[in-house]
């Protein structure tokens, strides 16, 4: 038996209703199909891990390891060298000079999350491999003295506080060889305001700090609050240079590890020896921790930084240290590069008293071994500009063939 449906054409079919009709037509957007498919099954619920010493291994130290671990970074820094020079013939590798750290208790500054376990709260950090398991850390090896007789006190301040502890987020620790130390809390919640909440923070919070012995400040979204000084004072012993102070402020980059930063400053200060009758041009210099160190060795010295409040530290500082022949600019490497060849001039420069020219261009014999060939941002400057990482050295040296292999295309500029 053969049943016909018959089904009338498209044009005598009733429309369907309007409610039905955007339903059908409704997608969802992209981004909540991406997000969608990204979770396939239920997260797993986070627990604290503890380790019975009460240092993770992603905090923990190994002094008995240090030796051989420098070795082996020296033996693959001294491979990488001898490869790139492989293609001078000629050229000696120097012997290496290494300036050992100290096996613990190196660090000057760091940070760590809170984690809440009923009324607990514990410092807690996370593995890069797995960012959803906290590890608890009762003692940071790695971290200053001063730094770690803090952790505890401070914590068991904040249980005694629940103003302080409410919603407090994470610690961060600066701390200096002088023993000055600033801590900075930053909350989930609002800490200032037209209430007494914001009041009753700044009271605990003064009264916490006068007992540790430190200032504290507080952050919370578009707010900051001081219980005393925004900045520490930092003494580094510079063989050959004497003593160079600095002002240091949380937020701001500064060297951890500052028993290594007082030999880098002296290798530096020591290989610039000669020099007073050239000047110097400095890119991201920071607080001015090199700038202050190497001052001396020049004639002049231009620096530049990126930072508004980097910009005031240095500043700061050069007075601080008596420094007069600095001049600093708020400038990235590639405005400085761009002001330098004439791209496009930058009050900012002139405001600091700094004016830049473009000597490549005279007509001096000597020019030319300076020149470039064309203005790019990595091809400013044209020396190598190395850094501490053996890695960044061998980029620079690749670098700087390509740059004279792109000269000699075009006729011999810049040999």
């Amino acid at each position: 038996m053969l049943t016909l449906l018959l089904l009338p054409p498209l044009a005598l079919r009733p429309p369907p209703p309007p409610r039905m009709l955007r339903m059908a037509t409704r997608r969802p957007p992209p981004f909540m199909l991406a997000r969608r498919g990204k979770r396939t099954a239920p997260a797993s619920p986070r627990v604290m891990q503890r380790s019975a010493t009460g240092v993770p291994e992603i905090a923990a130290c190994h002094p008995e390891r240090y030796s051989s671990l420098l070795r082996g970074k020296v033996a693959h820094m001294e491979a990488l060298l001898a490869a790139s020079l492989a293609a001078h013939p000629g050229a000696a590798l120097p012997p290496a000079q290494v300036f050992e750290s100290a096996r613990l208790h190196f660090r000057m500054r760091a940070s760590f999350k809170f984690w809440r376990e009923g009324e607990g709260l514990h410092y807690v950090m996370f593995n890069r491999e797995d960012a959803r398991t906290p590890q608890e850390v009762v003692h940071y090896p790695m971290g200053s003295v001063r730094m770690n007789d803090l952790m505890g006190a401070l914590r068991e301040e904040l249980l005694a506080a629940p103003s302080l502890a409410q919603r407090v987020n994470d610690a961060r620790f600066l701390t200096t060889t002088t023993g000055e130390a600033l801590v900075t809390l930053t909350y989930n919640r609002p800490i200032a305001a037209p209430c007494s909440r914001g009041l009753m923070w700044e009271a605990e919070a003064a009264a916490v700090a006068e007992r540790l012995g430190v200032s504290i400040i507080g952050r919370s979204r578009n707010v900051a609050i001081a219980t005393g000084a925004q900045t520490v004072r930092e003494r580094l012993h510079v063989e050959g240079r004497g003593v160079c102070e600095y002002e240091q402020m949380e937020g701001a980059f500064t060297q951890p590890n500052a028993g290594v930063c007082q030999s880098m400053l002296a290798w530096a200060y020591d290989a610039t020896r000669g020099l007073d009758a050239t000047d110097l041009c400095e890119l991201y210099c920071g607080n001015g921790c090199f700038t202050i160190a190497l001052a001396p060795n020049f004639r002049r010295v231009v620096a530049t930084e990126v930072s508004k409040t980097s910009v005031l530290l240095a500043e700061t500082n050069l007075r601080h240290n008596n420094i007069s022949n600095v001049r600093i600019a708020r400038l990235s490497a590639e405005e400085f590069a761009m002001a330098y060849y004439g791209k496009r001039p930058f009050r900012r420069l002139e405001e600091a008293g700094i004016f830049v020219e473009d000597f490549t261009r005279r007509s001096t014999p000597s020019s030319s071994t300076l020149r470039a060939p064309g203005w790019t941002p990595r091809a400013f400057p044209y020396t190598p500009h190395l850094e501490c990482g053996v890695l960044l050295e061998r980029r620079s040296l690749s670098m700087l063939r390509g740059i004279q292999n792109a000269s000699h295309a075009l006729g011999g500029v810049g040999q």
